[in-house]
């Protein structure tokens, strides 16, 4: 693999974190929870409380990962 091959890889990698973040799932090495949906968390939900709740804790796992 040449240099650049590499460093394209590494940022579709950090493109794919990203967008998991953004999406609420939880990252393996962060909590060790492994990937979890909300969709699992709540499998009786309806679409649209399990998409707020998902919102909900992007938000508060984003802010103490930063504080």
């Amino acid at each position: 693999m040449s240099l650049s091959e590499l460093d394209a890889a590494r940022r579709a990698f950090k493109r794919l974190e990203a967008s998991k973040r953004r999406r609420g799932y939880r990252d393996v090495q962060r909590d060790g929870a492994g990937f979890t949906t909300p969709e699992l968390a709540a499998p009786f939900a309806s679409g649209a409380s399990v998409r707020a709740q998902a919102a909900q804790e992007a938000r508060g796992s984003w802010s103490k990962a930063t504080a």
